[in-house]
Order: C-alpha cells, then sequence, then structure tokens
C-alpha cells in the first residue's frame, strides 16, 4: 500500500511539472498567435495590450540615432 502512495505522488508530481513546463514554455508561442490573430482581424485595443508602442518608438529612435552616429 505504501508502494502505491508513492507512485502516485511521484506521478501527480511529473504531471504538475510537465504541466508547468508546457505553459512556461508554450506562452511566448500563444503571444505570438494571439498578435497575429489580432494584425489579421485588425483589432487595435488586443495589439495595444501586448506592445507598448510609446516605449518602441523611443528605443528604436535610439536605436536608429546610435546607428547613425556609427555611420558618420
Amino acid at each position: 500500500m505504501n508502494f502505491i502512495k508513492k507512485t502516485w505522488g511521484w506521478m501527480f508530481l511529473l504531471l504538475a511539472v510537465g504541466m508547468f513546463m508546457f505553459c512556461y514554455l508554450g506562452s511566448p508561442y500563444w503571444a505570438v498567435y494571439s498578435i497575429k490573430q489580432a494584425l489579421a482581424d485588425r483589432n487595435q485595443e488586443v495589439i495595444d495590450s501586448y506592445i507598448d508602442f510609446d516605449s518602441l518608438r523611443t528605443n528604436l529612435k535610439n536605436q536608429l540615432t546610435n546607428q547613425v552616429k556609427m555611420l558618420e
């Protein structure tokens, strides 16, 4: 009887770790899929919830400025 309790405990732990890893590794793919669907549906609210355009614009401007300075 003790063997069965240990087996079920290990099986539950393995299942819990497996579910955690599935969610952890799958979440970036789910985000990309959601953004792709929002772009296809032209749903601005969903896109805004995933992308911070003000921060993106600032960072892109800084990177382009640095690249132009390196070319001079």
